[in-house]
């Protein structure tokens, strides 16, 4: 009798795979020793920490800081620039004022009719002059 072999899942191909523990992670000395390595690694090279690691650190935390100080030096100037903006266009319209108040002044200096025209706003009448009020 022939036997075909099975492709499927058996015990043995089970009992080979390996599943992942907690207790199979490494420890923080091993991590450690990894990355930094051993005592006579870190003698040999005089240090635990090589020198570009601090300078490095120096040098982003620099970068940093510039770019913080010129992210905010944009922003009051850009709000600098709006306050300028807005105090111009004020500055604009009452120069326009000024010029329609010095049209008026010229006007009541030159023509009586503006003076009438301006003491009547102000409730005041000529001598001879009658008034009706309607109501």
């Amino acid at each position: 009798m022939n036997k075909a072999k099975s492709t499927s899942w058996n015990n043995r191909t089970l009992q080979r795979q390996r599943v992942a523990t907690w207790s199979d992670t490494p420890s923080l000395s091993e991590l450690w020793s990894a990355v930094v390595g051993t005592r006579a690694d870190v003698r040999q090279r005089g240090g635990v920490i090589p020198a570009w690691v601090p300078l490095t650190a120096i040098a982003l935390a620099l970068v940093f800081l510039c770019i913080s100080v010129t992210l905010r030096t944009r922003e009051t100037m850009l709000q600098a620039e709006a306050r300028y903006s807005a105090e111009a266009a004020r500055v604009e319209q009452m120069r326009t004022e000024n010029i329609a108040l010095q049209a008026n002044i010229e006007k009541l200096k030159t023509d009586p009719s503006a003076v009438a025209e301006a003491a009547h706003q102000y409730g005041l009448i000529r001598p001879n002059e009658k008034v009706v009020l309607l109501r």
